[in-house]
C-alpha cells in the first residue's frame, strides 16, 4: 500500500510539473533566436511566471507532507480565535483590493480556542485565497465564525460561479483543481490541488472537518468545523 500510494504521488507530480517545465524550456530555447526586446521580455516574464508555479507547487508539496506525517497534532496553546481570523484578513486584503473585492469579516468579539494557531492561520489563508480567485472583481468575499457548546464553524463565501457537486465531491482530493470554462479570470490558468488537501489536514489534526459547496443563490462556501468543549 505504501509503495502504491508513493507511486501515485510521484506519478501526479510528474505530470503537473511537465506543463511549467515545458513552457520554460521553449521560452529558454526562443530566446537564442534574433527577436525584439518586447518579445524577449515576454518569453522572459514567462520564465519567471513558470518558475513560481514550479516552487509554489514544490512548497505546498512539502507543507502538505509534513502535515500528513503528523499523527498527533503538536505545539498546541489557547488563543484568541477571533484575532487570528482577522489577522488572516489584514494578510489577504491586498490581495483582495488588486480585484477590488471587499473583504469583510462576521466575527464575534472573541473566543478563546486551544490549538495549533500558526497551521489555523495557513488553512485560513488559503480559504481566502481561493474565494479571491473565484471571485469576479468588485464582488465580496466574506469570513465568518459561528459556535456553540460542542463546535465551532469558520466559512469563507464567496459570490463567483459556484462549484458544481461533481467537484465539491473531490475539492479535497490532491491535486484536483477545478476551474469553470466560464469564468474569465481563470481562463488558461491552473492551480496545484494542494491548498484544500492542506486545509483538510489541519482541520483533521484539530478532530475537525471541511467541506465546501455551492450557496442557494450564487457562490462557494468552504468550511472548517472544529470541536468546542463549552461556551466560553
Amino acid at each position: 500500500e505504501g509503495r502504491q500510494y508513493a507511486d501515485q504521488y510521484i506519478q501526479t507530480l510528474t505530470h503537473e510539473l511537465k506543463s511549467p517545465l515545458a513552457a520554460i524550456k521553449g521560452a529558454a530555447e526562443l530566446l537564442n533566436e534574433e527577436m525584439s526586446s518586447v518579445d524577449r521580455s515576454r518569453f522572459l516574464g514567462n520564465i519567471h511566471s513558470q518558475t513560481a508555479r514550479c516552487e509554489r507547487l514544490i512548497h505546498r508539496l512539502l507543507e502538505l507532507s509534513a502535515l500528513e506525517a503528523q499523527t498527533h497534532l503538536k505545539d498546541t496553546r489557547t488563543f484568541d480565535l477571533v484575532t487570528r481570523c482577522q489577522h488572516s484578513l489584514d494578510q489577504l486584503r491586498p490581495l483582495a483590493e488588486a480585484k477590488q473585492i471587499t473583504l469583510s469579516g462576521d466575527l464575534p468579539a472573541s473566543l478563546d480556542f486551544t490549538g495549533n494557531e500558526p497551521l489555523l492561520g495557513s488553512a485560513l489563508n488559503h480559504l481566502l485565497e481561493n474565494a479571491i480567485q473565484f471571485s469576479p472583481n468588485g464582488g465580496p468575499v466574506t469570513l465568518s465564525l459561528k459556535y456553540d457548546d460542542s463546535r465551532i464553524a469558520i466559512s469563507v463565501t464567496d459570490h463567483g460561479s459556484g462549484i458544481p457537486d461533481f467537484a465539491s465531491t473531490r475539492a479535497f482530493e490532491r491535486f484536483y483543481s477545478y476551474r469553470p470554462e466560464d469564468h474569465p479570470t481563470l481562463h488558461g490558468t491552473k492551480g496545484n490541488g494542494l491548498g484544500l488537501s492542506f486545509v483538510r489536514e489541519v482541520a483533521k489534526l484539530h478532530q475537525g472537518t471541511a467541506t465546501i459547496g455551492a450557496n442557494q443563490s450564487s457562490g462557494t462556501t468552504a468550511t472548517i468545523t472544529l470541536p468546542f468543549d463549552g461556551m466560553p
